[in-house]
């Protein structure tokens, strides 16, 4: 069954394979035609043809290639699945397996500006300098504090509560505020 599986893969492999060598070849067919049109009319030179000719040749070797590979991959499939060679065969899941999602521009975008490494490094650096900025800020207010007091007995486990006196503590900065300003980010 491994093997029956492997070998349906590979010629799927195959088809795709033959599927890029066509566009490939249509591809240097069109430049070989352009070619000869710029040579005709006299803005293109000969070996600028000969050159798009021997690589439109090339892929059509490469595209018969790759049929002979697909037609021999889909002969050993058969024989692994006892069907007569003569019999054709269709492979089902050949669209999907080559089939690519579409992308939006902007998707595409986004998602290279969320997950590249050194936009990532400046969103951390930018996140620092905000934060930094904020603690700078932060500095020059008053800070208030709750505590409670467990009494001169300190805590044991058969006391209850009412020996606690809760209290606060407000603390208020009386120096400069310019020296912080001049510690901060934003102060050049």
């Amino acid at each position: 069954m491994q093997l029956v599986v492997s070998q349906y893969l590979g010629s799927l492999r195959a088809s795709a394979d033959v599927t890029a060598a066509q566009s490939r070849m249509d591809l240097a067919k069109a430049l070989f035609d352009q070619a000869t049109d710029l040579q005709k009319n006299g803005v293109g030179t000969g070996i600028d043809t000969l050159r798009s000719n021997v690589q439109y040749q090339n892929e059509r070797q490469r595209l018969i290639n790759a049929q002979t590979q697909y037609k021999t991959s889909l002969y050993a499939l058969a024989r692994l699945l006892n069907i007569d060679p003569h019999q054709e065969i269709e492979l089902t899941d050949e669209s999907e397996f080559i089939h690519t999602p579409e992308y939006s521009d902007d998707d595409t975008i986004e998602r290279a500006f969320a997950e590249r490494p050194e936009m990532k490094a400046i969103a951390s650096q930018m996140r620092a300098q905000e934060l930094e900025k904020k603690g700078a800020r932060d500095q020059r207010l008053p800070k208030t504090q709750s505590v409670r007091d467990m009494g001169p007995r300190g805590y044991h486990a058969h006391f209850n509560d009412s020996f606690l006196r809760p209290a606060s503590i407000f603390r208020c900065s009386l120096e400069d505020g310019s020296r912080r300003r001049r510690r901060s980010p934003t102060s050049k």
